[in-house]
């Protein structure tokens, strides 16, 4: 039998360090995931019918050599 499948977030993720899948007394008692990227640290849950999205974290600042409208993170690799 196949899973129903959804997308869980429509944010853009650079790159991802890691993903926690676990049951962080979420609501209705469902798993989370909690994702670690470049971008930060967030917490997604499911309730009430939909995917939610918890920012918990930011990412690096810029880099001092990067232009100001650029659209990249720092260069540090957490």
């Amino acid at each position: 039998m196949e899973w129903k499948r959804s997308i869980v977030d429509h944010e853009k993720v650079g790159v991802i360090k890691e993903v926690m899948v676990k049951m962080y007394n979420g609501p209705d008692g469902l798993d989370s995931v909690i994702v670690s990227s470049r971008e930060g640290a967030i917490w997604l849950y499911y309730e009430s019918g939909s995917w939610n999205r918890q920012p918990l974290s930011i990412g690096p600042p810029k880099d001092n050599r990067q232009e100001p409208n650029s659209v990249s993170l720092g260069s540090d690799d957490h």
